[in-house]
């Protein structure tokens, strides 16, 4: 053949492959759509719409100036360009090609309502009011590529969009911590983002008074500064200090630029004046607020303070001057007045207190609250306020025209509910977070395990409300309190991505809700979070490791799983880190000796997220049937009786994953060993931590049976207290019995003594493992 013929051929089959390149080219820069909170509809049409410098964005509508500037100083913080703005009014024969238009349409489904239509020529955005094109410009905005360049490609779509709540906010406490105001308007732009429409504000604190009053100048020159906070933990024993002087407070003049900073942003600023509880910061500044003369000092440890509002005249007096000032500093139509974690003891001992509840016939302190809480919602209606509050407001009787948080669970909103007052859900056990979102506990937190999947398994609507009940359920806030928050990446570190679940639980139809979708999108906002340089967990790529029963009970079956639509797990059993070459894996690991498994989630061959180290140590109770004669407490329950006879023997107790916990009660089990064998010694793990309420037991006693009905004591420990925080490895000699069945039994240490954490209280029993020898 000729070399200029087999060139010829070449060329020809290069020119064929021509076409497939291009569709290989044109299918891999196709636009991506991804959009949390989920909208109600979306259609994806062909073809894609191009943003350059050389767009025009058009207002066809009045006050959509915000929307314009929100987009434009998004596009050029990280984009390098801004789009010209041009108004209909100055010329009506705007519109056409490679335009943005922006304007009204009588659309359904509420103020907030947007239809947001890409075509290959146009971008049209309509509104219901100026809040739906807002909404509408954080989709559109969702819809640009990650990809910083000067032309940005958007896929075409038809998206009809409405919010499921009118209420969707989060909190951050500035009282713990405080925060500059830049940083104050960057975390409302983070809600802004994510289609939310309210912050609130937490103001003042037992350990800092944030916001300039001037009536009462002490309160910032005293309360807004501590001369020491801790560090640690507030369980760690001994309690370490920092010595160093620190806080701060906005000036009314700085709270008035973040409040219209928010409204631009169609976002409403509740404030938060605490009281009657978590005032001793006000305290310190005013000793007269006290019920009992001072000295008192700002708080430099966390929890809760005994000493709080006296409900005096001065008191009421002041609080009221001091809410003049906030109501002219802040639109809302709410005040949150906190009502939470309000201590009686100050109260009860009070001669005034004492003798105010007999003069207004008030059966006890609890009812002294509701008049305290009743008096300051009679002064804010007055001024054409209302309240929230947190759901302790409905000890002793709620006030007439309150809104309820419900931040203990949902019991206290659905009380409410039932009782035709708003409420807007906020439980710990879904929306707090500031607690750990990894079991690797990578930083300091309060406490608690939240990770991404519990927090969008949230429906703010109780089932057991009915249909005129559940719409009093106004909507949904996540909150951050900053006890161990010192600094803004970590407030960034704590929300993201969390707050996506928290915003589509607000926003997103329940029935469009679906969390590996949702994972889905999770990925493809990451990248748009290394876009915003914000500081992010990637929990949600650490693996679920658990040892599971086996059908005939030798040894375990140990699995390794991940939410992540993403990547391969890896891992060793041979202590070694796991690297690109090690196993991958693909079905659970079947265990019968003592094993250290170590694995990790690989995306592009490199690890991602936090790792798994797990020893698993196995001995005669391992993987072997087990009943508990009582069933632990539900948020300690982890994986139920088997989490005792795993092998897995965890090394820490603060989050209750892992462990089981009683609360006053005591852990009876009786395992089945399969056989008779010959048992010389008993190990209970159990966890020792008194700052958490948290006791051994007093006593372990163990019987052994060959039938499993005749049951004879073979051992017992007497456990004495130890007021370090650690975890026991309880030991109970047994000589050299012989017997197939084991009866443990571990009595709970009961009251919590006076002078402790919680005393009067019951302990609670946490138990990790049983293991027999």
């Amino acid at each position: 053949m000729h070399m200029r013929t087999e060139r010829l051929l070449l060329l020809g089959g290069l020119w064929m492959l021509v076409p497939w390149l291009n569709s290989c080219r044109q299918k891999a820069a196709e636009p991506v759509v991804s959009i949390i909170p989920k909208p109600v509809s979306v259609t994806r049409q062909k073809g894609s719409f191009t943003i350059s410098a050389d767009t025009k964005l058009v207002l066809a509508g009045s006050n959509l100036e915000p929307c314009a500037d929100f987009l434009n100083t998004y596009l050029e913080k990280y984009y390098g360009f801004r789009l010209k703005v041009q108004d209909v009014k100055d010329n009506p024969d705007i519109g056409g090609v490679n335009t943005i238009m922006l304007n009204y349409a009588n659309l359904p489904h509420g103020a907030e309502a947007y239809h947001l239509e890409v075509k290959p020529n146009q971008v049209q955005l309509l509104g219901q009011t100026a809040s739906g094109v807002f909404y509408g410009i954080q989709t559109l905005i969702q819809l640009l590529p990650v990809t910083p360049a000067s032309s940005l490609d958007i896929a075409c779509v038809k998206i009809e969009d409405y919010p499921r709540f009118s209420y969707r906010g989060m909190m951050l406490d500035c009282g713990r911590h405080f925060f500059d105001t830049a940083f104050v308007k960057k975390f409302i732009d983070f809600l802004a983002l994510h289609k939310m429409n309210t912050f609130h504000w937490h103001l003042t604190e037992d350990q800092g008074w944030r916001i300039e009053i001037k009536r009462y100048p002490r309160l910032t020159e005293v309360g807004a500064w501590r001369d020491s906070t801790l560090i640690g933990h507030y369980s760690d024993i001994p309690r370490r200090f920092d010595h160093r002087r620190s806080g701060g407070f906005y000036t009314q003049q700085e709270i008035k630029a973040i409040v219209a900073y928010a409204k631009a942003r169609y976002i409403t600023v509740i404030p938060e004046i605490e009281m009657p509880g978590h005032s001793m910061a006000a305290i310190a500044a005013y000793p007269e607020l006290a019920c009992q003369p001072g000295p008192y000092h700002v708080g430099n440890v966390w929890g809760v303070y005994d000493t709080i509002l006296c409900p005096t005249p001065y008191t009421f007096n002041f609080y009221e001057n001091v809410l003049r000032e906030v109501m002219a500093l802040f639109p809302s139509h709410y005040i949150h007045i906190g009502g939470d974690e309000a201590p009686k003891v100050t109260w009860n001992q009070s001669a005034y207190c004492r003798n105010l509840m007999k003069k207004l016939h008030l059966a006890n302190a609890d009812e002294l609250q509701s008049y305290f809480i009743n008096h300051m919602e009679k002064f804010l209606n007055a001024h054409g306020r209302e309240i929230i509050g947190w759901d302790e407001i409905l000890q002793g009787g709620l006030a007439p025209h309150a809104t309820v948080m419900s931040w203990r669970g949902e019991q206290g909103g659905i009380a409410a509910a039932k009782m035709h007052h708003d409420v807007i859900m906020s439980p710990t056990t879904y929306l707090y977070l500031d607690y750990y979102q990894s079991k690797t506990h990578d930083s300091v937190c309060i406490g608690g395990y939240l990770p991404l999947e519990k927090v969008y398994s949230f429906n703010p609507v109780p089932k057991v409300l009915d249909s005129t009940e559940a719409g009093y359920i106004k909507g949904v806030q996540a909150n951050l309190w900053t006890e161990y928050i010192p600094w803004p990446s970590k407030v960034e570190y704590q929300i993201f991505p969390r707050m996506e679940a928290v915003a589509e639980i607000g926003w997103t139809p329940q029935k469009e809700r679906n969390y590996p979708d949702f994972v889905q999108r999770v990925e493809t906002q990451f990248a748009r979070y290394d876009l915003w340089k914000v500081s992010y967990s990637r929990a949600l790529y650490e693996l679920e490791a658990q040892s599971r029963e086996r059908s005939d009970h030798q040894g375990v079956d140990f699995s390794l799983n991940t939410k992540s639509t993403a990547g391969v797990i890896r891992y060793t059993t041979d202590g070694t880190a796991p690297g690109p070459q090690s196993h991958a894996y693909k079905a659970p690991l079947h265990l019968t000796a003592d094993t250290r498994i170590r694995a990790a989630l690989f995306l592009k061959g490199e690890p991602s997220g936090p790792a798994v180290d797990q020893p698993l140590e196995m001995n005669l109770a391992t993987g072997k049937v087990i009943e508990l004669a009582a069933a632990p407490a539900e948020k300690y329950s982890y994986g139920g009786a088997f989490t005792l006879v795993d092998g897995d023997w965890p090394d820490q107790a603060g989050q209750g994953s892992k462990w089981l916990g009683w609360e006053g009660g005591n852990m009876e089990a009786i395992i089945d060993l399969g056989a008779a064998d010959t048992l010389h010694l008993l190990t209970l793990l159990c966890a020792n931590a008194p700052s958490m309420w948290v006791y051994p037991p007093r006593q372990i006693a163990v019987s052994a049976s060959l039938d499993g009905h005749q049951f004879q004591k073979i051992g017992t420990l007497e456990v004495s207290k130890d007021s370090a925080n650690d975890t026991l490895h309880l030991q109970v000699p047994l000589g050299a019995v012989r017997a197939r069945f084991l009866q443990v039994k571990a009595r709970n240490y009961g009251r919590i003594p006076q002078g402790a954490a919680g005393a009067g209280d019951s302990a609670w029993l946490f138990v990790g493992e049983i293991g027999a020898r």
